[in-house]
Parts: C-alpha cells; sequence; structure tokens
C-alpha cells in the first residue's frame, strides 16, 4: 500500500503529475492574493474613518466582511 497515487488502496489520493502539481500551487496562490486584495487593498478604502491626525480606523463591518471572506476562502481551499 502505498503513502500518495491514485491506485485504489492508497492511503492518500494524490496525482504525481507535474502540470497537475503546478496548477494547484497555482490555484493555491490565486486564492491567497484574492485574500490579499480583498482584505487589505479593497475593503479599507470603503469601510474606514479617517481622523484629525489622519490616521484611518477600520470599522467594525470592514472587520466583519474581510473575516467572512477569509472564512470563505479557507473553506474553499479545504473543497
Amino acid at each position: 500500500r502505498n503513502f500518495c497515487g491514485t491506485q485504489p488502496f492508497d492511503k492518500h489520493w494524490l496525482n504525481l503529475d507535474c502540470c497537475g502539481l503546478i496548477c494547484a500551487g497555482m490555484t493555491y496562490c490565486l486564492h491567497m492574493y484574492g485574500v490579499y486584495a480583498f482584505g487589505w487593498i479593497l475593503l479599507p478604502p470603503w469601510f474606514s474613518v479617517m481622523d484629525e491626525d489622519g490616521y484611518r480606523e477600520l470599522t467594525f463591518g470592514c472587520h466583519f466582511h474581510r473575516t467572512l471572506f477569509i472564512t470563505i476562502a479557507f473553506l474553499a481551499v479545504l473543497a
């Protein structure tokens, strides 16, 4: 019994195809970039308040949407 492979009795299913592994790695990188772009680039200008000193403070809505999106993205990676 192999540790990984595509045979019926292998412990973990993993196709060791070079192109498939590269595509899977690129997909994970795109998920990470999507989380970064949405949570730290796109949301703060919309859900923030700037005080007198010019410091931008994030609202509860920003933290809520960021947490919700990261949770959904994490579940998409697990699926």
